[in-house]
């Protein structure tokens, strides 16, 4: 006897017009209520039609494709909850998760996520889970000698699934719970997450060894099926869009999911819509930096089952999440114009020794001056925190992500003075091996790298290290000449 069959039959023998509203809406909503039917966990996924797989780059991301940790830069996790049907008040559904990820300092060494996923149905019937996940970079680890990352990730979940009902006198002698009134078994989950320039292509495969749940027969959940992609690019004046496809397919149950997402004000907030053949949906998020450079983040999802419409019952969705450093992440630094002085994200200027100024010679130092303007007008930003200061992982020339938004600012300068070269220059590190100046130079090559790859002629780049001794320490600096 099947789970949905179960909880039908426990209602129907408790009577009452509530559970008679809660066992209609059941089996309207079958199959999409079927045992461990992981219809999308977190407000973000959610919002983008369930259109997720080839995206996942949250704390949640590995409860929709195990590869996702992996790929994560910082420590996070997040908390979600959801009110399925609140339109039909007799009905009590809810949902809840929690996740965290824990991508190691060593790339190599891949990443860590924990999960715990929670339905329960009018008090009567719950289903939890805990998840155990690793990932890792596939092939290969170093793209270029830029330091860019891995564009293979493989991943596996573990899980432990587990079902209980709330029985009653009269149901507690039902045959259906003589072995008991809960059942447990374990899963496993696999995930792929491959990226190509601005592309992205996700394949996940849910509960591969279709684990037993049934109480008084056999019920396996089915193996579930996802395959997606995605496309990221700025566009107009959205800083950052991304227009994802997926197919899912769980049994008969089988969907196309298309979803969007836009980013403004410095990827601080987003807008975000999704469709499958079962539910339309649109959502929204918004990201706040706290002190001691960690951010809090707040994601809201309005979904609409698309059979159940007309009758108000739409679900909402609430994730709030953190993304915080551990206890090797690096410091942020922003970056120095040629006014001669660094900064840290905290603090005050500091006169760099031998700090280096832009050329004037030529007929040009007027537009030297106002370029170098424009890259100092940046500085102020990031000292207001209205604009992310440039961050680099632990011990690598990897550039932290929200880093890109800054610079993307400074592209757009580049852009704007065709005839002008830049010096890109980072100073030595503080931290890492004792070669501190082959890490800097890493990091320039690598900021240099991203500038071309934005369409910015490799020939006005200039990566340097900075010098040691000097008072340059950390910090980036971007120093415009002819």
């Amino acid at each position: 006897m099947n789970t949905r069959t179960v909880i039908a039959k426990d209602l129907k023998s408790r009577g009452g017009p509530i559970l008679a509203a809660g066992l209609a809406v059941l089996l309207l909503s079958a199959p999409a209520f079927a045992a461990f039917n992981d219809d999308g966990w977190g407000a973000r996924g959610a919002a983008m039609g369930g259109a997720y797989t080839a995206v996942a780059d949250d704390s949640d991301g590995f409860l929709w494709n195990p590869a996702a940790p992996a790929r994560l830069e910082l420590s996070q996790y997040s908390f979600m909850h959801a009110m399925p049907f609140s339109g039909l008040e007799s009905v009590q559904i809810g949902l809840n998760s929690f996740s965290y990820a824990h991508p190691f300092l060593n790339q190599s060494s891949g990443a860590l996520g924990l999960g715990w996923t929670n339905l329960t149905a009018s008090s009567i019937y719950r289903e939890d889970a805990a998840v155990l996940s690793y990932s890792r970079g596939l092939y290969p680890f170093t793209v270029s000698e830029e330091g860019s990352r891995p564009y293979l990730y493989g991943g596996l979940n573990l899980k432990y699934l587990r079902s209980s009902f709330t029985v009653d006198q009269r149901s507690a002698s039902d045959p259906v719970f003589a072995g008991g009134s809960s059942k447990g078994a374990a899963s496993a989950d696999l995930g792929l997450l491959g990226f190509f320039d601005r592309f992205s292509f996700g394949a996940a495969a849910e509960n591969v060894n279709r684990p037993n749940v049934g109480f008084q027969t056999a019920d396996r959940v089915p193996t579930a099926w996802r395959l997606g992609s995605a496309y990221r690019q700025n566009l107009l004046f959205f800083e950052d869009a991304t227009l994802s496809a997926e197919y899912s397919s769980r049994a008969s149950d089988k969907r196309l999911h298309i979803g969007w997402e836009n980013w403004f004000f410095e990827r601080r907030a987003a807008f975000r819509a999704g469709w499958n053949n079962r539910a339309m949906s649109f959502g929204f998020g918004y990201r706040m930096t706290m002190p001691g450079s960690w951010e809090l983040a707040f994601d809201y999802t309005y979904q609409v089952p698309i059979s159940l419409g007309d009758q108000g019952t739409g679900a909402h969705r609430l994730s709030v999440s953190t993304r915080f450093g551990g206890p090797g992440e690096k410091e942020p630094a922003s970056f120095s114009s040629s006014s001669g002085y660094v900064e840290e994200e905290v603090g005050t200027g500091t006169p760099a020794k031998g700090g280096a100024t832009a050329s004037t010679g030529g007929t040009a130092p007027g537009i030297v001056r106002q370029a170098q303007g424009e890259i100092d007008g940046l500085q102020e930003m990031v000292r207001d925190r209205r604009l992310n200061p440039i961050r680099f992982i632990y011990d690598s020339s990897r550039v932290v992500t929200d880093s890109l938004v800054t610079l993307d600012r400074v592209v757009r300068i580049l852009r704007k003075y065709p005839n002008l070269r830049m010096r890109v220059v980072v100073g030595p590190a503080e931290e890492g091996p004792d070669d501190k100046r082959h890490l800097s130079a890493q990091r320039a090559r690598t900021i240099a790298g991203y500038f071309v790859a934005r369409g910015i002629s490799g020939n006005r780049v200039i990566p340097e290290e900075g010098k040691a001794g000097t008072e340059q320490a950390s910090p980036v600096s971007f120093v415009f000449c002819e």
